[in-house]
Order: structure tokens, then C-alpha cells, then sequence
């Protein structure tokens, strides 16, 4: 039965696809209750947990439009986006308090509080499923702060049905996926690359406040997951283990990075320390709804320096300073 399916598990709790869509829509239907209405802005700061991912299914939902707040980001930059998007709401962790600019939404929720609370409160108003055309936006997600202020990406509910329907295609996942939740779904990588898909294949997500090696092993181990998505330098810390080998990680069967290049040696002790384990790179943008090219299973160690193949529907030219193709083999900028 695909609702009584474990979705998520957050520490000691475990949620199930039944009860994960209960609280996702009696929040949506609160949220329209305050006066959130389809296409406003909802920003949201929250570390990976049960609380952020009931607010994503929640906002989707309700056809409002997420504007994700990476936890690490402190007063100058949200006050950035809080400007720029213009959210009529905002969820956060009581911890991040401090960091939110006075000026902004009006509507502040901090998970734990009595006012969080009565947003999850069954009053027994149905929320109905929104209407939404596919260039409908899903959520604005702020990249590029590194190059001067962070951008907002658009992102419409169409990309990201293309991101759930690329990465299964491409690596090959189907039932009874199971994996770890370890990169901030504040991310693209994390909320599209990891979040959606699970989610849509009704596989099991295993969250991780906060990235530590041993406890990413332990949790690996305990939740026999079969995939996960890390940065190279998660893979680095986890072979700096002293007892990687004791860990049972027989049902892991793809290991997918990419944000930075990945080390042939990683790559290579990674597959002798799990057979089994297939290596994948993977690369995108937050513009492009994360995947641009993802690599074929079993292929990573053969092709340590590749980055994969194009997605299904991706194009990908190489040109010159002046806006023209080159030819195959020369260097220039990738257009996507």
C-alpha cells in the first residue's frame, strides 16, 4: 500500500506517505485560511527535517511559490531576499530568529511555537488541489552570491516534473528507493535533486540535520539505503572512518556527487571498500533545475573526469565570445 509506505524518517520519528499528505494539507489549508493565496511568496528557513519538508509539499500545494533560505545565510543576505522576493510569509527555526531583518512578511511562524501549532491543526477545511499551468512557478531559489548579490531563479512546476522524471531515467531508480538526505534542501541538489524525486517515486528519505560521517554511516547502515547524493568532500570524510569496512552497506547501490570534481583516488577507494556501489558525477545549475548531465551508472570510475551525458531534452552548445558554436573538441562557454 503506497500510503501507508515510510516517506520520511527524522530521528526516532517515521512518517508515512498517508500521514506526510495529512499534514501537508491541513497546513496548506491554514496557510489560505491567513490569507497565503496561490503565486505569494513563502519564504522558508529551515534545517532538513520533518517540519521542512511538510512545509514544501504544504506550499506546492497550495500553488503558493517557496522561497528557500539556506541556514547559514545571516541578516544582509535575507534582507536581500526578503526585498527581492517580496514573501507575504515566512517559516523558521526558532534559532534563526536573531538573523531575520524586522522589515519583511508579517506572517512569521517559528517551528515549536504555539502559533506553528495552530498552522497544523485539522479545522476540517479541505484543501483542494491547486490549478496550475506548467510555467506556474514552484519556487525562487537564490544562487551566484559568491559573484556579487544572490539571484533569484524561477523555477516553474515544469522544470521541476522534468528534475523528477531526469534523475530516475538516468540512474535507473525505481521502487523501494531508500536514501539519506545529508545536503541542505535549501539546495537545488538537495530540493530537486534528492527531495522531489524521492517523493514523487514514493521512496523512503532518511534526513540528516547536519552532515557527520560516522552518523551518515550509521543511518546508511540502519536504513539500508540504496542511493545518495553528496559534495566529493562528504565521500573524502567518510573514508577518513577508521572502521569503514565494518559498516553494512551492502544494499547502497549508487553513490552520486557533483558540485566540485571528485578525486580519481576517492572514486577508486570508494569501489574497493562497496563493490557494489556504482560512483555517478552529476552536473546542473540552480538555473537549469539541477541536472544538465548525470553520469550512466557504473560508468564513474572508467570516466573519473567526465561529468556525464545530457539529460533527456537538454541541449548543450560550446561557443565562442561571439555567440558561435565551435566545433567538437575546441574550449569555450557551455550554453545550456
Amino acid at each position: 500500500d503506497a500510503a501507508a509506505a515510510t516517506a520520511l524518517v527524522d530521528g526516532e520519528r517515521r512518517v508515512t506517505y498517508a500521514e506526510l499528505s495529512k499534514l501537508a494539507g491541513v497546513i496548506a489549508a491554514n496557510l489560505a485560511a491567513q490569507g497565503v493565496r496561490p503565486g505569494d511568496r513563502v519564504a522558508v528557513m529551515l534545517p532538513n527535517g520533518l517540519d521542512a519538508m511538510v512545509s514544501v509539499v504544504a506550499i506546492a500545494w497550495l500553488g503558493a511559490v517557496i522561497v528557500p533560505i539556506g541556514t547559514r545565510l545571516k541578516r544582509p543576505e535575507i534582507s536581500h531576499i526578503f526585498g527581492d522576493s517580496e514573501p507575504v510569509a515566512v517559516v523558521h527555526a526558532p534559532e534563526f530568529e536573531p538573523e531575520l531583518p524586522p522589515e519583511g512578511p508579517a506572517l512569521r511562524w517559528a517551528t515549536g511555537s504555539a502559533a506553528w501549532a495552530r498552522l497544523g491543526e485539522d479545522r476540517g477545511a479541505p484543501m483542494p488541489a491547486p490549478v496550475l499551468a506548467q510555467d506556474d512557478l514552484f519556487g525562487i531559489l537564490y544562487t551566484s552570491g559568491t559573484t556579487g548579490r544572490p539571484k533569484g531563479a524561477m523555477l516553474t512546476h515544469f522544470n521541476v516534473v522534468h528534475s523528477c522524471l531526469h534523475w530516475p531515467a538516468m540512474l535507473g531508480l525505481g521502487q523501494g528507493e531508500r536514501t539519506v538526505l545529508c545536503i541542505p534542501w535549501s539546495h537545488v541538489a538537495g530540493l530537486c535533486g534528492v527531495v522531489l524525486p524521492f517523493l514523487a517515486l514514493g521512496g523512503t528519505l532518511a534526513l540528516m540535520a547536519e552532515f557527520k560521517r560516522r552518523e551518515f554511516l550509521q543511518l546508511a547502515q540502519a536504513e539500508r539505503i540504496t542511493h545518495a547524493l553528496m559534495v566529493p568532500a562528504m565521500y573524502g570524510l567518510c573514508l577518513l572512518e577508521p572502521d569503514l569496512a565494518a559498516f553494512d552497506l551492502g544494499s547502497w547501490r549508487l553513490g552520486v556527487y557533483g558540485s566540485a570534481p571528485m578525486p580519481e583516488p576517492t572514486i577508486r577507494r570508494f569501489a574497493e571498500a562497496f563493490p557494489q556501489l556504482q560512483m555517478c558525477n552529476a552536473y546542473g545549475a540552480t538555473e537549469t533545475t539541477s541536472p544538465t548531465t548525470i553520469m550512466p551508472p557504473g560508468d564513474g570510475v572508467a570516466h573519473s573526469e567526465s561529468i556525464g551525458r545530457v539529460v533527456p531534452c537538454g541541449d548543450i552548445r560550446v561557443m565562442d565570445e561571439q555567440g558561435r558554436e565551435l566545433p567538437a573538441g575546441e574550449e569555450g562557454e557551455l550554453w545550456i
